[in-house]
């Protein structure tokens, strides 16, 4: 899928990332209470006989991560040829996206990591705490792309290849994801739904022809 294309079909793995996302939500899973949590004991008792589910799950939580992965990058890339040549707009997207996707690989791999833990004997304790590290990671994990909602916002703003409506969403989004870094738990759920608009956006504006012209395209036609 080019970037560089008037389509800009690589948008389509941002919905990809809230399907998966989506389906990994709805899938069964062993109900684990706040309280449960503060107790080592009951929590293992909680996931116990429910491992396949856990696997499955954050399997398909981690399909959604490499397609958020694939995403961002290829956003990074259609920013790259459009922003001018000195712009810190493309490191952010690679830093958010690069903070982003490693902290929700890591927190989802954590979680799979339960589901054999549960039948060891590892000290209840123990799994308490790799269960807390990995469901703090992929839900505060999402909080960093308030940095690529930024050079969105930015991007559309001054016109560098995507609608100027998305960069004033994504501005609002930016202001959210900033007030968020003090609640980083809740910050999942505006991330998934910057990601279906941004995609969605990309995607109509593409198939309508939209195109804003690389950097340095309006002054060429101009002398030209």
């Amino acid at each position: 899928m080019g970037t560089t294309s008037g389509t800009r079909a690589w948008a389509g793995w941002g919905v990809a990332t809230v399907v998966l996302f989506a389906i990994g939500s709805l899938m069964p899973f062993p109900a684990v209470a706040v309280d449960d949590q503060q107790h080592p004991d009951r929590l293992v008792e909680a996931l116990a006989g429910h491992e396949w589910q856990l696997f499955v799950r954050n399997g398909v939580s981690w399909w959604g991560t490499a397609a958020l992965l694939v995403f961002l990058l290829a956003m990074d890339r259609h920013l790259a040829v459009r922003v001018p040549s000195h712009s810190l707009l493309p490191g952010l997207v690679r830093a958010g996206g690069a903070a982003t996707c490693a902290g929700l690989f890591l927190g989802y791999g954590f979680l799979a990591a339960i589901g054999g833990s549960v039948a060891s004997d590892l000290p209840a304790s123990t799994i308490a705490a790799v269960y807390a590290t990995g469901d703090g990671l992929a839900y505060g994990a999402w909080t960093p792309l308030g940095l690529v909602t930024a050079a969105v916002a930015v991007s559309g703003i001054r016109g560098y290849g995507v609608p100027r409506w998305l960069g004033y969403v994504s501005a609002g989004f930016t202001i959210l994801f900033a007030g968020l870094a003090f609640f980083p738990f809740v910050s999942w759920f505006p991330g998934l739904v910057w990601v279906l608009v941004a995609s969605v956006g990309l995607l109509l504006d593409g198939r309508s022809g939209g195109r804003a012209p690389r950097h340095g395209e309006e002054s060429e036609t101009s002398t030209g």
